[in-house]
């Protein structure tokens, strides 16, 4: 009789209880001999189960079974419930978690190796970091490149990173300035445009030199922050602001600082781009091509910048943006539409081309649907939602198609008006959509939605009565980087 420690996933082991057996994984399977008791000592047996283990939010998703199997029954790694001697949490929060989860009859041990089970989590986190970077690398078409940039960002580095986090410390002292800059939070009140993101990198390498995090009074009297204040006027331009630290004899001193924690690679050209692209995409990676094709210009200072980006956004931020990119081969066809579609609203009300107003002509609408977005709000109660919103989308897309393909495969799902009005073409996904206010203007710090599918489309429509607008970021932002 020989006894074996296995680690399963939580669904794993509802399975077990319910059809009484369980076929697991050999490579999260050990066979022991030291005595259960003496089990905690021994961590090296959690590193033997836990090395081929998938990534997991919660260490609840994981649990780990002692059985003893006979050798007359069957193989090690048929595992049958009358074998179970003892369940193992992960942790003492996975402890109370399978205790609420499991049927009240089964008793739930202490953990094992909660310590392990913390490093566990840290080195998937330092893979989840790194595997980020590698994703937009990929998108951006930076993955042939010959340039290394894992010799900036070394795996020691990514741990430091990771060790602050879970450990809820800030940096400090002699570490590399690639961690204080990965690390940065902006707390001060500084402007939302480019030269913000010049000023964040003032205050990462003052960070640096002082070892530990400053604020914005303990710098904004050096000459290189009264340098960024001759810069306070609508829509700085990156190269301008860039080349007065070059060539500002009054700087000098602060390029020769920065030049002291990193002299292989122009870390405030790599650090002000870092801080834009991370400014720009706090949630979610989007390509933008306009944008990208923008900054290509940077060279390797770019790419190192991307880098730094996907280390902070993680697999989880930028693999949906990847297999869109690639795309993978499961995903269904595109349905290109026979006509093509808008990508942004007028300004203004301009003339209907003839076609639409044929349209129009033949099937004049009613007073309801005539409505703007505002005046249909308030007056929605007791209309039915698909009235509303078609009426609603038409005012938001101008481009009329009484054929649309989309329209058509999608005419269950989509709500249309029973006076048989023709739908006009829905823009392609996913698009950016942003809220404003009723004179057009857009509310303060109001951030881009990413709509992906006609769900989310009317599911935003139903749950404010607001205007929405669609806005192409790279059209909005990207001449920051044009030079005059």
């Amino acid at each position: 009789m020989k006894h074996y420690l296995a680690l399963i996933r939580k669904a794993d082991f509802t399975d077990l209880f319910k059809y009484g057996s369980l076929h697991i994984n050999n490579d999260m399977k050990t066979d022991f001999q030291c005595p259960v008791e003496e089990l905690p000592e021994h961590p090296e047996l959690f590193r033997a189960l836990s090395y081929y283990a998938n990534s997991f939010d919660n260490a609840f998703a994981y649990l780990i079974i002692h059985y003893i199997k006979e050798s007359s029954k069957g193989l090690s790694n048929d595992v049958y419930i009358e074998e179970l001697q003892h369940i193992y949490p992960l942790d003492y929060e996975s402890k109370n978690n399978l205790e609420f989860s499991f049927d009240e009859r089964i008793r739930i041990e202490e953990p094992l190796w909660s310590d392990s089970v913390l490093e566990l989590q840290k080195r998937m986190m330092i893979n989840e970091c790194k595997k980020g970077a590698q994703n937009i690398h990929k998108i951006i078409g930076f993955d042939k490149s010959d340039f290394n940039c894992e010799d900036f960002v070394t795996d020691d580095i990514i741990k430091e990173i990771v060790d602050e986090l879970y450990e809820d410390r800030r940096p400090n002292g002699k570490i590399s300035i690639w961690a204080y800059l990965l690390r940065y939070e902006r707390h001060d009140y500084y402007p939302q445009n480019i030269l913000g993101c010049f000023m964040d990198m003032v205050n990462i390498a003052c960070n640096r030199r002082a070892m530990q995090e400053v604020s914005e009074n303990a710098i904004n009297n050096t000459a290189i922050f009264k340098l960024m204040d001759s810069f306070r006027y609508p829509d700085p331009k990156f190269d301008d602001i860039y080349n007065a630290i070059c060539t500002d004899e009054s700087v000098k001193g602060f390029s020769s600082m920065v030049d002291q924690y990193e002299s292989r690679i122009d870390f405030i050209k790599t650090a002000t781009l870092f801080r834009f692209l991370r400014d720009r995409y706090s949630e979610d990676f989007i390509y933008e091509p306009n944008l990208i094709d923008s900054c290509k210009k940077y060279g390797e200072e770019f790419e190192l910048a991307t880098y730094l980006l996907g280390i902070v956004m993680g697999h989880m931020h930028t693999y949906d943006c990847l297999y869109e990119k690639l795309p993978l081969s499961i995903f269904k066809e595109k349905i290109i539409p026979k006509e093509p579609i808008v990508d942004s609203l007028p300004e203004q009300e301009e003339k209907q081309p003839e076609t639409e107003q044929a349209i129009e002509d033949s099937n004049p609408a009613s007073d309801e649907t005539t409505k703007e977005p505002e005046e249909l709000q308030e007056s929605a109660e007791g209309v039915q939602d698909g009235v509303i919103l078609e009426s609603r989308i038409n005012t938001l897309i101008d481009s009329p198609s009484v054929n649309d393909p989309v329209a058509d495969k999608d005419a269950d799902s989509v709500p249309h008006d029973p006076s048989n009005k023709p739908m006009r073409t829905l823009p392609s996904f996913p698009f950016m959509m942003v809220k404003t206010k009723k004179d057009g203007s857009p509310y303060q710090n109001c951030k881009p939605v990413k709509i992906t599918s006609y769900e989310k489309f009317f599911e935003y429509e139903k749950k404010d009565g607001g205007k929405w607008k669609i806005q192409r970021k790279e059209k909005k932002q990207a001449d920051i980087f044009d030079q005059n």
